[in-house]
This record gives structure tokens, sequence and C-alpha cells, in this order.
């Protein structure tokens, strides 16, 4: 059933897969015991053997946001946090950007800062300056945005909207990390949630001008 949603999804045919992935975790709960109840018990046994159903409630909840039931799918994702305490799925990578479209700023603030993830957020730490300034910390925001452009080639496509779509490379085996097309990836992601905040993207302006002096770098630090 989490392969068929799978696949719905790949087709645009959203509703459908929501109701694939719906039906796939309804299945899987069906076998925990009847005295079971979530927050209090864990699932026993380790990751491999319950990876099956969190890549059920993985499904769920992205299917969930691409049906714009954003609330259901900051649920769907905390739960995920609350059978997997290292969050092997990558739950928190997706669950800013549900956080921040709900308002959810302060939310949002404290999952980047929860120490079992430190420093794991990878190129979704594009975010954390946004929840930071939704929960009004702007100097907080600053130092972020200059966390953020560790990677800055995401700031060049956030900050040059119109540059065309970088050629993947050839043979391609994935989005590579530092590159154009991740890049260009991330920042049409993120690219509403930065537009939405005309102070944000003023900031990361003025923070990004010696990357872009350099030619958007793959990697930058500042001196």
């Amino acid at each position: 059933m989490n392969h068929y949603a799978s696949c719905k999804l790949n087709e645009g045919k959203t509703l459908d897969a929501f109701a694939l992935a719906q039906t796939a975790v309804s299945l899987a709960r069906s076998a925990f015991p009847s005295d079971f109840k979530e927050g209090n018990h864990q699932i026993p046994g380790g990751f491999v053997e319950n990876r099956p159903f969190l890549r059920c409630l993985y499904q769920l909840m992205i299917a969930q946001a691409c049906i714009n039931e954003f609330l259901a799918a900051i649920t769907t994702g905390f739960q995920m946090l609350d059978y997997d305490f290292e969050d092997r799925m990558g739950a928190r990578l997706e669950l800013p950007r549900y956080l921040l479209k709900q308002g959810f700023y302060q939310k949002a603030v404290e999952l980047f800062e929860d120490e079992r993830f430190e420093d794991t957020f990878h190129s979704a730490n594009y975010l954390y300056p946004l929840a930071l300034l939704g929960a009004g910390k702007e100097d907080e925001a600053g130092v972020a945005i200059g966390d953020c452009l560790s990677k800055p080639r995401i700031a060049k496509y956030l900050l040059n909207p119109h540059l065309p779509e970088p050629e993947p490379e050839k043979p391609f085996f994935g989005i590579v990390s530092g590159s154009d097309l991740e890049g260009f990836y991330y920042a049409h992601q993120y690219r509403s949630m930065w537009e939405a905040v005309p102070e944000a993207l003023a900031m990361l302006r003025a923070q990004a001008r010696e990357a872009e002096a350099q030619n958007w770098p793959a990697y930058f630090r500042s001196e």
C-alpha cells in the first residue's frame, strides 16, 4: 500500500496517494496491542524491524502536506520523532516547512534547537532564520543566516529567481551536496517562504555579498 501511495504521488494523484498512505498506516497500527498508547509506549524492536511502519508514516506525512493538510502532517511528523528518537527517516527535514506555513514559529525554533538533531538539518537550515524572525529573534536570525551561507548556492538561487535551472551532471547519480542543482532545488522549495519575509531576503542579500563576489563557491566560510 505504501509503495502504491508513492507511485500515485509521482503521478500527481495526491488524493489517491493520501488514501493509500492512510490505509497503509491504519493496517500497520491494527497489529499493535489493544492497550498500546502513543506517547506512553514504544514499538519493540529496532529500526530495521520498524522501518516499514516508519516509512508508511513518512509517506502519510508527505501525502498530507500535498493536499494542504499541514496540521495533520505536523502531527504525523512529530509522531515519527516519538517512535524513532534518532529520526532516521528524516521527518525533521520536512517539519519546519509545515510549521512555518502554519505560523508555528517558536515550535519550529524548538525543533531546530533540539539537542538530538544538532548539526543535522543540512539544507533545511535555510528555514531556521525564518523561524527565528517569526519568533521575534532578529539577532539570532542574522547569525543563522551566516550559518546557512556555508552552502551559498541555495542563496544564489533564492536571490536570483530568474536564473535558469542548471543541467544535471552526467551520469546523474542524484543531487550532489554543494552543487548548483542542489541550490536550485532547495531555493525552489523555500522561495515562497523567503519571499513572504522581505526582511529575511534583505538580510540574506547583505550577508551573501562576499560569497557572490567569489562567484558562489560550493562551500563558503566568511573570514
